[in-house]
């Protein structure tokens, strides 16, 4: 009798295993599943935005002899592995082009996604608000282009040397759910993404404004 218990428990063992494991491999899909439909709802959500983000920036350029055609926006409520640096055209309202940008590491919080900002020097934190797209020049990183704070948000951007440059390690292609490089505060692009930038920044006239929001 006991050998027999013992080779039903063994078999219910045997069972009872890959059931577990079904359901376990099922639950983390579901959990992925859920993940990645949230991330496209908020993506959603950003593209949604970006037509109000930029009717109010062109009014802005339009009184104070900025681009009108084109602008840069940034929406930092979207994770640093989501495409969330957008070339806006403000007359026909469309995305022209979307790239990564990274954040300040600074901005980072243990634990959570939420980013955080600050105007202060040597924070290393993202400032949100209103830049014009100042002359290049070669720093560190190679060609660059200086910020311009238009906000009190963000108006030590040149004291911290804010600038917009590009970086070897920026990925040209999505990386969620993992992050893209953190910079010292610097909207830190791809290469290829600098070059098509630069094309619109020296083709315009008039200063083109770069908004970042969250």
């Amino acid at each position: 009798m006991y050998f027999l218990a013992m080779k039903k428990r063994a078999l219910l063992t045997i069972l009872f295993i890959p059931i577990a494991l079904s359901v376990i491999y099922a639950s983390a899909d579901s959990d992925t599943l859920v993940n990645m439909n949230t991330i496209e709802a908020r993506y959603k959500a950003a593209v949604d935005r970006l037509k109000e983000q930029g009717r109010m920036l062109r009014r802005y350029a339009a009184q104070h002899h900025y681009n009108t055609d084109y602008c840069l926006l940034v929406d930092m409520s979207l994770p640093s592995g989501k495409k969330r640096l957008f070339i806006y055209n403000l007359i026909n309202d469309s995305i022209e082009f979307a790239g990564l940008v990274a954040n300040g590491v600074g901005s980072y919080r243990a634990g959570s996604e939420e980013l955080i900002f600050s105007n202060t020097i040597n924070s290393g934190m993202t400032s949100l608000g209103k830049y014009s797209v100042g002359n290049n020049y070669y720093g560190k990183y190679g060609l660059a282009h200086k910020l311009h704070g238009l906000d009190s948000t963000n108006s030590n951007a040149y004291k911290r040397t804010i600038v917009l440059h590009s970086h070897a390690h920026m990925p040209d292609i999505e990386v969620y759910p993992d992050l893209s490089p953190s910079s010292a505060g610097c909207p830190m692009v791809s290469t290829d993404c600098l070059v098509l930038l630069r094309r619109y920044i020296k083709a315009s006239k008039d200063p083109i404004l770069l908004w970042i929001y969250n």
